[in-house]
């Protein structure tokens, strides 16, 4: 009986349940994890996002013909925000930002990555001898608080690159496969069944429906969210609550020290070793961009949210980073503005209009704060 429902649900119900968990990134021995190259995938998790991701050669999410030139212009540094895994490769905020106001850049941003792994991929990239004449780099307020110390130690090192096939390659590529083989034992072991839930993702189309596919009948969905039975993207803590006091916090205040200090070392090392312009484009919180988000998180903490506020660590990050005189484009000002959903219903990473937002205003701030020009025509 299993086996006949889980042949219909292949074939009949959910026939695209391969396209859920498509493997996306592969061991990088420089980078930690990357894209795959020459990869075309496809996104799907209905009603958020049906699109298809497209990495070039080099397994940056950007073109193949011409990225070598655009690896000499304008580089847009950053995590999945900036990669923007679930809008279209034309969506994405850096490609708008070439193909509607002309400025030529290189997407560096990866998926998954921390900071400190793209200061990796700037660091190699000089290595290989190309030369930006502006780096900006994105910083989201969900996922940057953390602490920073092994990653200006690192910056102060010179940079080191295996060769191919030495000895210590292929221990970073050992050390990068046992750790995978460990985090994927510790999830078979865990309480939650991760390691079980990955297997059925992997290997079964009723699960995957179940997972992904019953989103598209929205009385279903529905009925999922209010009974618990999948994830509410309110609720994640991508900030503890505890840091969201209007009042000083001293752990949220050294974890926005660490970062706004090793923000302004990578300001520094850009300025000198790239001789480049260097600067920032500080993204809310989702919470701090939906307020009914965190109405809903709050209350799943059971806080009535007395002397609690969403934007305090963008505030703060804020003015540390200006104090210490690195250039910040702050996108809170244009969010609230817009009126208008910015993320996924179901994930807290921009959509296609948020993405549209930090273009226009970024093409505008590199006229007025650094006075440069489109570098392509209409």
């Amino acid at each position: 009986m299993l086996a006949v429902l889980e042949l219909a649900f292949r074939l009949v119900v959910f026939p695209d349940w391969r396209i859920v968990s498509q493997v996306r990134f592969e061991t990088h021995p420089i980078y930690n994890t990357f894209q795959k190259p020459n990869l075309q995938v496809r996104r799907y998790n209905p009603p958020n996002y049906d699109v298809i991701n497209r990495t070039n050669s080099q397994g940056f999410r950007d073109r193949e013909e011409g990225f070598r030139d655009d690896l000499n212009s304008l580089w847009i540094s950053g995590m999945s925000n900036s990669y923007g895994g679930f809008v279209e490769d034309s969506e994405t905020f850096a490609q708008v930002l070439q193909d509607k106001y002309g400025y030529r850049n290189a997407l560096l941003a990866s998926e998954g990555h921390v900071l400190s792994n793209q200061v990796s991929v700037m660091r190699h990239l000089h290595y290989q001898g190309y030369r930006p004449s502006l780096v900006v780099l994105e910083l989201t307020l969900n996922n940057v608080l953390r602490g920073y110390a092994d990653g200006r130690d690192a910056l102060k090192k010179p940079f080191f690159v295996p060769e191919t096939g030495s000895v210590v390659g292929s221990e970073r590529a050992l050390e990068g496969l046992l750790r995978r083989m460990e985090t994927l034992w510790t999830r078979l072991l865990s309480i939650d069944f991760i390691g079980v839930k990955l297997r059925l993702i992997k290997n079964s189309a009723f699960y995957a429906w179940v997972k992904v596919g019953i989103n598209a009948n929205p009385r279903l969905r529905n009925y999922t969210l209010q009974a618990g039975l999948r994830a509410d993207p309110a609720l994640s803590d991508s900030i503890p609550i505890e840091m969201l006091s209007s009042k000083p916090n001293a752990e949220r205040d050294r974890l926005i020290g660490e970062l706004a200090d090793y923000t302004a070392q990578i300001d520094g090392w850009v300025h000198t070793t790239l001789k480049a312009d260097f600067a920032v484009v500080l993204l809310p919180s989702k919470h701090q961009m939906n307020p009914d988000w965190f109405a809903r998180y709050v209350a799943s903490r059971g806080h009535d949210g007395a002397g609690l506020d969403a934007a305090a660590p963008y505030r703060l990050l804020k003015a540390a980073l200006e104090h210490r005189g690195v250039p910040v484009l702050g996108m809170a000002d244009p969010v609230r503005n817009a009126k208008r959903f910015l993320n996924f219903p179901d994930d807290g990473h921009i959509n296609a209009v948020g993405h549209a937002l930090i273009a226009e205003k970024l093409a505008a701030w590199l006229k007025t704060r650094f006075k440069r020009e489109p570098d392509i025509g209409p």
